[in-house]
């Protein structure tokens, strides 16, 4: 019960109706998180064979080389993968 009424309480905090806390709270990964996701983990396992030596524009490269989408812009944009989170 303490679980509940902890998020009817915030969904009063934030100023939002019950059952739009509840539809987001229970909302899947949004698709260009997940896609974000997925390039950072391409990234971190090419620069893992190359020994950490490709800059974005080299990056960018080798992952169109490699069958992959992705601009310029969004590569030099994405964060390495580290244990910290946001």
């Amino acid at each position: 019960m303490q679980v509940v009424t902890a998020k009817v309480e915030t969904s009063e905090v934030l100023n939002v109706t019950r059952s739009g806390f509840y539809a987001w709270l229970h909302r899947g990964q949004a698709a260009r998180k997940a896609a974000d996701e997925h390039l950072r983990d391409l990234i971190a396992g090419i620069q893992k064979e190359v020994n950490y030596r490709y800059g974005s524009p080299r990056m960018t490269r080798e992952l169109r080389r490699r069958g992959h989408r992705a601009g310029h812009n969004r590569v030099a944009g994405t964060p390495p993968k580290t244990g910290a989170t946001r």
